[in-house]
């Protein structure tokens, strides 16, 4: 019984075009063999990958600070699909602290209560003892003075 012939491999050994068209045929072969589960699946991964690189940025990372949060915030999207619900938990609540799950806005009426305006008070209540004078960091038209003096 003869051995049967094989096509040599190429190798990488190979020209441009021959790169090309062997890319080109992964690339179809992916294409075709995907569902439409692992499309919405690619999307949603995409969305949280851009969430967690903008969220770097935002917090004034560089570049590569910017990539560990989109690959940080892709597996925060895998252990959020998990069935496991401590696993799925802390996926969702990474995703929510990155701002890909908006779950903020219906918490914001209770923090704005019980946090943030205490702290304004106890600010504007020590600024009039100090007979309004406003430190040096505290200058006219500053993000700071806008917070606390709103309209003013």
């Amino acid at each position: 019984m003869a051995k049967k012939q094989r096509k040599p491999r190429k190798g990488f050994t190979r020209s441009k075009k021959q790169w090309e068209e062997s890319i080109a045929g992964h690339i179809g072969k992916f294409i075709d063999n995907m569902k439409g589960d692992d499309l919405l699946n690619l999307f949603a991964a995409g969305v949280c990958a851009f969430g967690g690189y903008s969220a770097a940025k935002r917090l004034g990372g560089n570049e590569t600070a910017a990539l560990g949060g989109a690959a940080t915030s892709v597996v925060a999207f895998q252990l959020a699909k998990s069935m496991n619900i401590i696993a799925g938990g802390a996926g969702i609540g990474f995703l929510a602290g990155v701002g890909v799950i908006d779950v903020y806005d219906p918490l914001k009426a209770v923090v704005e209560k019980e946090v943030v305006v205490p702290v304004k008070k106890e600010i504007i209540d020590q600024w009039r003892l100090w007979g309004g004078w406003l430190p040096i960091w505290c200058k006219e038209g500053s993000a700071l003075q806008e917070w606390l003096f709103p309209h003013e």
